[in-house]
C-alpha cells in the first residue's frame, strides 16, 4: 500500500541524515543533493525548499565541508543560497551545538531560515509558518539538540 504524500507539488532538496530525510519524505517529494550534481539536480527538480542538516556535513559526500580543507565543497553549499534567492525558494539550515569549524558561520549565515530558533515563530508571517516543512525542521532540531 502506498501512502499519499501530503504536499505532492512541493519538492524538497535535502542534505540530511536518514532520520530527517525519512521524516521529510512523509510529507514531501524529496531529492538528495550531492556535491558533483548539486547544480544540475536543483536546476532539474527546482525544489521549493532546500534543507541542509549540519550533522549530515560530517559524513558521506559532504564530509569536511566546514573544515579548512572544504574549499570546493563550501562553494557548492553557498550555491544553494544563491540559487534559492534567485528563484524565490527557501534554504533551511538545521544547526546543532557542535563546535564551529572554519566555514560553519558562512554556511549558517547563508541560510534563509535556521533551526533551532526561538525567533522564527515570532518573526515569520503567519502564512509561511503554517508550512509543514518548518514544523518538521523545528521539531527535529529541538529533539536532536536536546538529546
Amino acid at each position: 500500500m502506498t501512502t499519499a504524500i501530503a504536499y505532492p507539488n512541493d519538492i524538497v532538496g535535502i542534505i540530511a541524515s536518514e532520520v530527517l530525510s525519512a521524516e521529510i519524505a512523509r510529507y514531501y517529494l524529496t531529492v538528495p543533493l550531492y556535491p558533483d550534481t548539486l547544480v544540475s539536480t536543483i536546476d532539474k527538480f527546482r525544489p521549493t525548499f532546500i534543507v541542509v542538516e549540519r550533522a549530515a556535513l560530517y559524513d558521506g559526500s559532504w564530509f569536511g565541508v566546514e573544515s579548512e580543507s572544504g574549499g570546493l565543497l563550501i562553494e557548492e553549499i553557498l550555491r544553494i543560497e544563491k540559487w534559492s534567492t534567485k528563484h524565490g525558494r527557501t534554504f533551511i539550515y538545521i544547526d546543532n551545538d557542535w563546535p564551529d569549524q572554519n566555514y560553519s558561520h558562512e554556511i549558517r549565515n547563508s541560510a534563509h531560515v535556521r533551526f533551532p530558533s526561538q525567533e522564527f515563530w515570532l518573526a515569520m508571517p503567519e502564512q509561511p509558518r503554517r508550512r509543514k516543512i518548518f514544523h518538521v525542521a523545528s521539531d527535529y532540531s529541538e529533539r536532536t539538540n536536546n538529546d
